[in-house]
């Protein structure tokens, strides 16, 4: 299925990239804050990402439009900070790393990978829908 595509291939089945790096290390929250700002809720997902999206609102029992992502895929925070994609749900946040490789060590709350995407989702939208859980847990210092 993935024979012959590359990471950032890869990376872009899930969002097309919005904030260019321009080289610049730029802190995490501030990488943060300039995806977040950068675009409209949803509007640089592409296929897999509003897949993963719709999935995810489904793992949590909500409506879709409760679940709002981002694209970071070419941004600081996606070249230094490990993340590509970015849902926010209830004011909490949930960071994403797409990719095909296997690291020791991962910097994104929720990995997804080649095999997510043949199973169709449901796994990775459920360690997403986990994620928010733990985030709100933390959120109230629990």
């Amino acid at each position: 299925m993935f024979a012959g595509v590359t990471g950032r291939q890869f990376e872009e089945e899930f969002g097309r990239a919005v904030v260019a790096w321009n080289g610049e290390y730029t802190p995490y929250r501030q990488s943060l804050r300039q995806v977040l700002g950068s675009q409209k809720p949803n509007a640089a997902l592409c296929e897999q990402g509003e897949a993963l999206r719709q999935e995810t609102a489904k793992a949590l029992g909500v409506d879709a439009s409760q679940v709002t992502g981002y694209s970071a895929i070419g941004s600081c925070l996606d070249k230094k900070h490990g993340v590509d994609i970015v849902f926010s749900f209830q004011g909490l946040v949930v960071t994403v790393d797409v990719t095909l490789s296997r690291k020791e060590r991962y910097k994104a709350d929720v990995i997804v990978g080649q095999d997510d995407v043949r199973l169709g989702l449901w796994l990775a939208a459920d360690r997403v829908r986990y994620a928010f859980k733990w985030a709100a847990q933390k959120s109230v210092g629990c």
